[in-house]
Parts: C-alpha cells; sequence; structure tokens
C-alpha cells in the first residue's frame, strides 16, 4: 500500500526553512567567533556546552558533540591552553574526568554583547507569555532534533557514520 502523502500548511514550511537559515548562519557566526579568539569551531562548541551546563564528564561531553574520546581530549587539551576549560577529577572515581569551563573570558563577554544588542529589539515587543510559548516550542523542537538524530545513527551502520571523502580531494 503506498504511503499516504502528508501535507504541511505553508506556514510550518516557511518556518522551517527560516530556522534552517538561522542554523546555517549561527553556524558561520560561530566559526567567524572561534576564529577571531583563535580556536577551532570544535572547541567553542564545546566552550558553550560547558558553559551551559556547568560541567560534564569527558565521556558525557564526547557523546553530545559526536566525538571520540580521544577527539574530546584533544579538544579539551586546546581549551585548557585557550584558558577556556580546566579538567578535574572526580573525587569518587578518579578514572572519571571532569571538565569545568573556567570564568567567561572578556573577549567572549564581549562578542555576547554586542550580539545580544542587536537580537534584544527583534523580541523586545513580545509579552512574557509569548515569550515562553517560543521558549517551549523551541525546546520541543530541539528534543525533536535530538531524538531523530539519535534514532538516524542507531540505525546507521557503524562503517557508514564518516563523511564520504571526495578521493580527488586527497
Amino acid at each position: 500500500m503506498p504511503k499516504r502523502k502528508l501535507h504541511y500548511p505553508d506556514s510550518v514550511l516557511q518556518y522551517m526553512k527560516e530556522l534552517r537559515k538561522f542554523m546555517r548562519f549561527m553556524t558561520d557566526w560561530a566559526e567567524a567567533v572561534a576564529k577571531t579568539m583563535d580556536i577551532h569551531p570544535t572547541d567553542l562548541w564545546a566552550c558553550i556546552r560547558l558553559y551551559d551546563t556547568k560541567e560534564m564528564t569527558a565521556g558525557d561531553l564526547a557523546k553530545t558533540m559526536g566525538l571520540t574520546t580521544g577527539a574530546m581530549t584533544t579538544a579539551i587539551g586546546r581549551l585548557e591552553r585557550a584558558g577556556l576549560a580546566r579538567r578535574e577529577t572526580d573525587p569518587r572515581d578518579r578514572r572519571i574526568v571532569i571538565v569545568k569551563p573556567t570564568k567567561i573570558p572578556a573577549r567572549i563577554i564581549a562578542v555576547r554583547d554586542e550580539l545580544m544588542t542587536k537580537i534584544h529589539p527583534v523580541f523586545s515587543h513580545y509579552t512574557a507569555s509569548e515569550l515562553s510559548r517560543m521558549v517551549e516550542s523551541t525546546r520541543k523542537l530541539a528534543a525533536i532534533f535530538e531524538q531523530e538524530a539519535a534514532r538516524i545513527k542507531k540505525a546507521t551502520p557503524k562503517n557508514k557514520r564518516r563523511p564520504i571523502r571526495n578521493k580527488r580531494a586527497r
């Protein structure tokens, strides 16, 4: 039996298109910020995750970033050298490394403040209730993307998880 084609309202399709554009430009912004800080974009994303969570085990950070533990160890080393994070040993289990962000450097605060100055007018005309609904919708979308990414990764054979490289580019 053929699958029924689903119809999505134009407004939902337009919103998803704008969301994809937002995600692309946010990634471009993060890459530009990382470059000005002389760090790798992966390190900036790891740093942001650490500031959001306050601390994570190295293994959990690797998992959330989609990196191997070896690659995460290298990234954590770069974060330490840049003064953005520090490693601590878990007092209950010395085999576990806990990664904590350091004090937010002034250069990150300056970039964040400049961005927030430009973002604030976009949201300033919404009521607290409207903003709460937007936050809740964004949380739900994030959860859907998280679940779908996990589902796709689980269904993908391990030997297919790495990007295909163009042989001519070598």
